[in-house]
């Protein structure tokens, strides 16, 4: 997670072969609002707090700083969910290292484990940083967990990082590179356990190549293990594989009626972006033609107070299965709301394998602002929830803080319309996240799966509503039941998507690394 954007003229311009180169609050909770259960810090004092890190000397470590949250829970335990999560974030990419949280009690109670991708780790992958934590939980309760593993000094090697667990999370073992590069080719992974055949998880990725000049290739990878974690196999190229092509938040959804695979990720060529999604009904071996979903129309979220750019998940779409139906959703930010002017939350289903897609619908509240970081997750009744963040309460000519909240609405009709707002937690002040070169940062994405009917959100916030001079943010959990609600009425506003064009945004070109 180098930099917030980067254009490929400016890229090969330089030569770099990796993606890396206080007020009141305004308003009150809206009367529609539902309390949820009681919030719980999960992460703690950093064990890493003694780590030495070579860095530059422009390099900033933000100590106890903890970013960048997922989650998932075990199907063979409902009540036993395992985060991960960034660790002392640098603001010039990455963190000291990877840290796993692991509750017994349905979220009521954490403990945690250092996860092997960094040298700040005993018997840890030795590379200076990690980033973009991930985790999926089998069948049969084996943990599985990738990082991405780099270097910001000498040659810039990077890996692709997986370990596993047995113990629900504790300790990890067979820690190791499902594949290696230098200069900073390699980025973005997310690993996805198999939800009927225990011992297989299958891994993606987005890798790097300058072909010439002018030219690159920055296809999505894909490997899969299928004897716990053990071994992975040879990495093969599924998508994006034309010239001047990128994917870029590849995540693998499994049908558990079919068996097939699906890919989802964000398509950036040199016109509009997109999301696209692929198909293997093979458990991985070929991957047929992709298709687009999606305009991946965002432009990315400025503070509303001074206009600078915020690190955010836009570009990076969030997706999901409904392991009953094989219903696929996809939540990304969009402008298609707002004539182009900010970013909300559009939702888009499948009900025919990603043949084809529902117009796009806002999930979030309409508030003449921004709203971001979308999670999702669908229960086992088929309902689906989205959290966001937006900046609801931020009042103009604030110039202290940005008072910043998380939100849930929840939809019974397979996405067609949502039920009222419900307040996750906030308001808290964004400007104390960590700040990073492309903004303030909490995350490019957020967490979110289920226990039982109910919701849970695994989410990093700043903690405090005006500065925090230690301790800025740390990752939270809490449980939210679906509420029952009336469709008349609450249907979020439908634009039909009749082209694949996006607003001006910056984001033709080479996407910008997720360290």
């Amino acid at each position: 997670m180098i930099q917030t954007r980067i254009r490929v003229r400016a890229l090969l311009a330089t030569g770099l072969v990796g993606l890396a180169a206080s007020a009141a609050l305004a308003g009150a909770q809206p009367a529609s609002a539902v309390t949820p259960g009681a919030v719980v810090r999960v992460s703690g004092p950093s064990p890493y707090a003694r780590c030495l890190t070579p860095a530059p000397t422009t390099s900033v470590l933000n100590l106890a700083q903890e970013v960048e949250p997922f989650v998932a829970a075990d199907p063979t335990s409902p009540r036993h969910l395992v985060g991960v999560w960034q660790q002392d974030r640098w603001s010039d990419g990455g963190a000291n290292g990877l840290v796993a949280g692991v509750s017994r009690n349905g979220g009521g109670s954490w403990l945690r484990s250092p996860l092997p991708f960094s040298h700040c780790a005993a018997h840890g992958l030795n590379y200076e940083r990690a980033s973009d934590p991930w985790v999926s939980i089998g069948p049969d309760g084996t943990v599985y967990s990738v990082g991405l593993s780099f270097d910001l000094s000498g040659n810039q090697r990077n890996a692709i990082g997986a370990a596993v667990s047995h113990d629900g999370g504790l300790t990890w073992v067979h820690a190791q590179a499902i594949v290696t590069g230098v200069g900073g080719n390699l980025d973005k992974e997310s690993v996805t356990a198999d939800p009927t055949n225990p011992g297989v998880a299958y891994a993606t990725w987005d890798s790097f190549d300058l072909l010439t000049s002018t030219h690159y290739r920055i296809p999505g990878y894909f490997s899969r293990t299928s004897d716990f974690g053990k071994t992975w196999s040879k990495p093969i190229p599924i998508v994006a594989r034309g010239l001047d092509q990128q994917s870029i938040g590849n995540v693998i959804l499994v049908n558990p009626q079919n068996g097939n695979l699906y890919d989802v990720y964000g398509f950036y060529p040199n016109t509009a972006p997109q999301i696209r999604i692929a198909t293997s009904t093979d458990g991985g071996k070929t991957w047929g033609r992709d298709h687009p979903v999606a305009a991946l129309d965002s432009g990315g979220v400025n503070d509303p107070g001074n206009g600078q750019p915020l690190r955010v998940g836009d570009g990076l779409p969030a997706a999901t299965i409904n392991a009953a139906t094989g219903r696929l959703y996809i939540a990304w930010q969009s402008r298609r709301f707002s004539a182009g002017k900010y970013d909300e939350i559009a939702l888009t289903t499948s009900t025919n394998g990603g043949g084809s897609w529902s117009t796009p619908v806002r999930v979030s509240t309409p508030t003449r602002g921004a709203a971001f970081n979308p999670s999702i997750a669908v229960n086992p009744a088929g309902v689906v929830a989205v959290g966001y963040y937006d900046f609801r309460r931020f009042s103009a000519g604030n110039h202290s803080n940005l008072p910043t909240d998380i939100w849930l609405r929840t939809s019974r009709n397979g996405g067609r319309t949502f039920g009222p707002d419900q307040h996750v937690d906030g308001a808290f002040n964004f400007r104390a996240a960590a700040h990073t070169d492309g903004g303030f940062f909490l995350g490019d994405y957020q967490g979110m799966t289920t226990i039982g009917q109910n919701f849970v959100p695994f989410y990093a916030k700043a903690n405090c509503l005006t500065t925090c001079p230690a301790n800025g943010s740390d990752i939270y959990a809490t449980v939210v039941p679906p509420v029952a609600f009336t469709a008349a009425g609450t249907a979020a506003p439908e634009s039909p998507v009749t082209a694949q064009a996006s607003p001006a945004s910056g984001h033709a070109g080479v996407r910008r690394s997720t360290r």
